[in-house]
Formats: structure tokens, sequence, C-alpha cells
């Protein structure tokens, strides 16, 4: 499983990632959520994220199926930290906004609309929900970790297919590593429509 990678090379992984800045990304998604806002950090990582989300004064819950992330993460956000895997995450709390930064992609591609609507309904009507996946054709796997990929026009397709959303934008963006500048993503802004889910 993807989990087990995160746990074995912990340590690689937040070293490379830990001070990579993602303002320009943030700045878009914030833009959408009401000062002091509910943020929930899904697949959150070593909580890189999520610590700037409440420097800039918003309220964060970090989940990650990786223990060893979550530890890391626990550091600098106590309890707002949760291990828990996308399918076995469940609050009563209703979020303003949804940071799913390069995490979905480890999600099975047959099971992703599934998993998109489970989220949309723990979003406030109008909430906003951003993702984003790496912008290839085909999906593939590598160190024991599944890679489910979209471009533009498929990212799209799937979004129409799980309905009960609105789109507001895509970013095309190159991968922050120094390593992996030929990495392209696709990220997507949605926000919650109004209308009722359980009638799509």
């Amino acid at each position: 499983m993807s989990i087990n990678y995160y746990n074995t090379n912990a340590k690689n992984f937040i070293n490379n990632t830990f001070n990579l800045s993602m303002s320009d990304l943030m700045d878009e998604f914030l833009a959408f959520i009401p000062d002091k806002g509910i943020i929930l950090d899904l697949g959150c990582g070593s909580g890189r994220d999520s610590v700037e989300f409440q420097r800039r004064g918003y309220e964060v819950v970090a989940v990650d199926g990786s223990q060893a992330m979550i530890d890391h993460a626990a550091k600098f956000l106590g309890s707002h930290a949760v291990c828990s895997t996308f399918a076995d995450y469940e609050t009563d709390i209703r979020f303003h906004g949804i940071w799913a930064l390069a995490s979905l992609l480890h999600v099975l591609e047959e099971d992703m609309a599934q998993v998109i609507r489970k989220y949309l309904g723990l979003l406030v009507d109008e909430g906003i929900f951003l993702m984003s996946f790496k912008n290839r054709d085909m999906n593939y796997e590598k160190d024991g970790r599944i890679f489910t990929c979209y471009t533009k026009d498929k990212l799209a397709s799937l979004l129409s297919e799980v309905g009960s959303l609105d789109v507001i934008k895509f970013f095309e963006t190159v991968d922050r590593r120094e390593d992996r500048h030929d990495e392209k993503w696709i990220s997507v802004i949605i926000k919650k429509s109004a209308r009722d889910m359980t009638k799509e």
C-alpha cells in the first residue's frame, strides 16, 4: 500500500517537501474561504500546509493515513493531526474548505468519484475543495505506491460524473522539488453545490 511507503520513507519525504512553498495555490484557495474558517488538510503529509493555514488564522484538521507523517505533523498541530485513511475518516465537523494537494492521487481510479462525493459531504454548502493530480494520461505504480493521474479533460469528466459541484478553476503547474521540474500537475478548485446531493 502507498501508506507503507510513507511510513518507511518518512524522513526523506519530509526533508524533501516540508520547506516547499505552495503560497500561490493557497492564495487562490483561500480567496474563497471565510476568515478563521475551518479547513481539512486531506492527506496532509508532513503538515507543512496545515502549519501555514494556522499561521494565516484558519482552524485546521490535518488527516493522513501514515502514522509517521502524523507523528511529525502533531509536533506543530497537536491533536488536530489525525491518523486515518480516506475511507475510514469520519467527523461531525463541516468544513469551509478541503485542501487535498497531491494526496487523492493514491486513490484507485475506480474509487475516486465515491471518495470525492464523501468529502463533498463534509463541506458546508458552497464549501471549497482543491485537489491536485499528476498531469499524465496513464496511471502507474512506483515503489509500492499507486498513482492515479488525470489530464484536464479527464478530470473535468470525473467531476461531471460526481455531480453536485461547480468547477471554479483549473491550474496547470510544475513540481516544486528541484529534481522534478519536468513533472506536470493539474489542480482544480471546485465548489459544493447547495443542491441536495442525495438526489444526484
